[in-house]
């Protein structure tokens, strides 16, 4: 399709390949793709939990055996009275020329906390020890979507 105006700079555009204007030399009118999507589905969790679920690793494990605290922390699904109790997680990564473990305790408003050692064995027993007898320097998560200050690392 051409305008009808001779000399026209939206068709010389059109022309050399740049951009094409609607009514202009080049243009047409594009098909239109319909898209889509193969992509699975979210899937929701459960809303209600059963209470007394089983842990995800077998209590005879060794680390069961050697670290018996960190280990209910990490598995355990119920409290003693039998309510339903949101495991906890630990993360593994090492810096510093330490191994470090995150400890994140899931159940209300979420507390975190962090142990190290030389070796694994030794930010394990440190990490039990610290569930153990509920030392350490356990810090309330922030509220989701908060940011953290300027000037603070």
């Amino acid at each position: 399709m051409r305008c009808a105006v001779k000399g026209c700079p939206l068709c010389y555009s059109g022309r050399r390949g740049r951009e094409v204007f609607s009514g202009h030399w080049g243009w047409r009118q594009r098909a239109r793709v319909r898209k889509v999507c193969s992509a699975m589905g979210m899937l929701k969790r459960p809303l209600v939990r059963e209470a007394g679920g089983l842990p995800c690793v077998s209590a005879a494990s060794p680390l069961a055996r050697s670290y018996p605290a960190l280990f209910a922390f990490v598995t355990e699904t119920t409290w003693d009275d039998g309510t339903v109790r949101e495991p906890g997680t630990v993360m593994v990564m090492s810096g510093d020329g330490l191994l470090k473990l995150w400890l994140h305790d899931r159940e209300g408003s979420g507390r975190s906390a962090w142990a190290a050692g030389e070796a694994l064995e030794d930010a394990l027993a440190a990490a039990d020890d610290m569930i153990a007898t509920g030392s350490g320097e356990w810090r309330v998560d922030r509220p989701k979507g908060q940011a953290r200050k300027p000037g603070r690392t």
